[in-house]
Parts: C-alpha cells; sequence; structure tokens
C-alpha cells in the first residue's frame, strides 16, 4: 500500500522586500511611467529622425494605410525606427491601430479628409 502525502511549500516576501517593490513602482509612477502609455518601441540612435508630415503622406499614397514595413521601405530607415514612429503618432491619435485577418498591425489615418 502507498500513501501519498501532499507538501505544500509556502513562498513569502520579507517586508523589507514588499517595501523595495512598492517604492520602485511608486518611484515609477512619479515619473509618468504608465504601463498602456509605455511606447513598446524605442527608435534608434543612429537613424535620422523622419517628420510626421513624411510619415503621414506616406499613408496618404496608401489610401490612408500604413505598416512599418511600408514605411520602412519608402522612408528608408529600419523597422524599429518606422514602428516607434508609428507608436508616437498612435498616440497622438493620428492613426488609429487595426488587425488584418493576417494578424498584421496596419495604422489607419484618422483624418480621412487628406485623402481628397
Amino acid at each position: 500500500m502507498v500513501i501519498f502525502i501532499p507538501i505544500v511549500v509556502i513562498f513569502s516576501r520579507s517586508r523589507k522586500q514588499n517595501k523595495k517593490i512598492a517604492e520602485q513602482t511608486a518611484h515609477g509612477l512619479q515619473q509618468g511611467e504608465n504601463a498602456h502609455h509605455k511606447p513598446l518601441y524605442e527608435p534608434s540612435k543612429s537613424t535620422p529622425q523622419v517628420s510626421d508630415k513624411a510619415v503621414i503622406e506616406v499613408a496618404v499614397a496608401n489610401n490612408g494605410k500604413v505598416t512599418s514595413t511600408v514605411l520602412c521601405a519608402k522612408l528608408d530607415i529600419s523597422v524599429a525606427d518606422a514602428t516607434a514612429k508609428l507608436e508616437s503618432l498612435h498616440n497622438q491619435g493620428i492613426f488609429t491601430l487595426d488587425n488584418t485577418d493576417s494578424g498584421h498591425l496596419v495604422y489607419v489615418l484618422v483624418d480621412l479628409d487628406l485623402m481628397k
């Protein structure tokens, strides 16, 4: 006959660890960090910055829609820089974000009057 005895292990943080986590969280919030608005992509330091106008012109030429790869090809910048720029403009309300059926992210120009 075999008897199984469950063993429960409880992990807990010390008060010192909890205090450190609370201080780090408070420090991050004081500096304006917000998980919902923190950029996912950071532009590289080596390439020149692309103007908002150039990105919007590419979108207008593509019926108001643009992806990071299209921007990369049209403006000769890295995919990381293109994604960072599109994220920035999305956070400013210039573009909305859409998903295609295949799962690709497409940025759609909000002001469609520019298409006329």
